[in-house]
């Protein structure tokens, strides 16, 4: 078994066409994290009003994102962009979580995620 690799420019220039790597190869330079996602804790959005999310608007479910990320951003003492990053990550590893037990949250998540990817990262 062997993978494909994307053609590439090293950082001197030189452009390397895309080839075909060996499996062994293949599980050294793979990339990213595998594995289940670890349990989240509870209510960590809840306690700035991201909770109940079918019954809230667009607006709120938002307006209680900004207030999570700028309460994350002071407690943790961390950037805005990088409390972003949290959050985003959080909303979406809920998504994954419900996307076969409760596919209508899991759009929901999903959708929220990708607007503070626009907004913030």
């Amino acid at each position: 078994m062997s993978c494909w690799v994307k053609g590439y420019t090293k950082s001197d220039g030189t452009k390397v066409k895309g080839h075909w790597r060996n499996t062994d190869e293949c599980k050294e330079k793979s990339k990213g994290l595998s594995g289940p996602i670890p349990p989240l804790s509870k209510d960590t959005l809840g306690q700035y009003g991201y909770s109940d999310i079918r019954r809230k608007t667009a607006g709120d479910r938002r307006e209680a994102l900004k207030k999570a990320i700028n309460g994350y951003s002071r407690k943790n003492s961390v950037t805005k962009r990088e409390a972003s990053l949290a959050v985003f990550r959080r909303l979406n590893a809920i998504a994954t979580l419900k996307k076969n037990t409760l596919p209508k949250d899991s759009v929901l998540h999903k959708r929220d995620a990708n607007w503070i990817k626009r907004e913030y990262l």
